[in-house]
C-alpha cells in the first residue's frame, strides 16, 4: 500500500496494545490513530496519544488522526473525524494534504486559526473550556475559561523546542487535536 502511494496510519494502538517496537516495524507510517470512537465505545481502548507521544519524544515525526471506525452500527458512528485543508476535493489533493499533515482531528470543536510567532502561540477556535499545549517529554501549558474562543501561550514555557500539539476541550468533553507542529 505504501509503495502505491497510500497514506498509512497505525490503527487503534491502545486496543491492540501496540508498543513502540511494534510501531517501528512500519517506519514509513505517516500517522498514529490517536482516537478511535468505535474502540472507545466498545471496549474503552480508543486512545493513541501515549504511543504517538512516545514516538514523538523518540524523534519520529508522525501525524495524528481520529476516526469513528463505524462498522455500519449506529452507536459507534460520528464520534471522531478529520478536517482536511486541501486545495480541492479531488482525490490527489486530499491525499497530498493528508501526507503534508494539513488537517486536524475532532469530536466537535473546531480550530479556526493557529499562529506561531516570536515565541508565542496564538490559538483561535470554537467556544471551549480548555486549551492544552503539550510538548516534548511531559511539558504542558494550558488555559481554562468558559466559552474561550482564543488564547495566547508563551512558548518559552516549553523548554525543548522539538514539537508541540494542541488539544481543545469543549463543555461536553469533546476534543479536537492538531497534528504535531515541529517548526516553531
Amino acid at each position: 500500500a505504501y509503495n502505491a502511494g497510500a497514506y498509512i496510519g497505525l490503527v487503534h494502538p491502545e486496543w491492540y496494545g501496540l508498543q513502540p517496537d511494534d510501531a517501528n516495524v512500519l517506519p514509513f507510517a505517516h500517522a498514529v490513530e490517536i482516537y478511535n470512537h468505535g474502540s472507545r465505545v466498545e471496549n474503552d481502548r480508543g486512545d493513541g496519544w501515549a504511543l504517538a507521544d512516545i514516538l514523538l519524544n523518540g524523534g519520529r515525526q508522525v501525524h495524528a488522526y481520529a476516526t469513528d471506525d463505524a462498522h455500519q452500527l449506529t452507536h459507534d458512528a460520528f464520534g471522531g473525524w478529520i478536517n482536511v485543508k486541501s486545495t480541492s476535493l479531488d482525490e490527489q489533493s486530499i491525499l497530498d494534504a493528508l501526507k503534508a499533515g494539513h488537517y486536524y482531528s475532532s469530536q466537535g470543536p473546531d480550530f479556526k486559526n493557529i499562529k506561531v510567532k516570536e515565541g508565542r502561540l496564538e490559538v483561535s477556535c470554537s467556544p471551549v473550556e480548555k486549551i492544552i499545549v503539550n510538548g516534548f517529554g511531559s511539558a504542558t501549558i494550558y488555559k481554562n475559561k468558559s466559552d474561550m474562543e482564543a488564547a495566547v501561550f508563551n512558548l518559552a514555557l516549553l523548554p525543548q523546542k522539538k514539537w508541540l500539539r494542541i488539544t481543545l476541550i469543549d463543555k461536553k468533553g469533546n476534543r479536537a487535536w492538531t497534528n504535531p507542529i515541529y517548526d516553531y
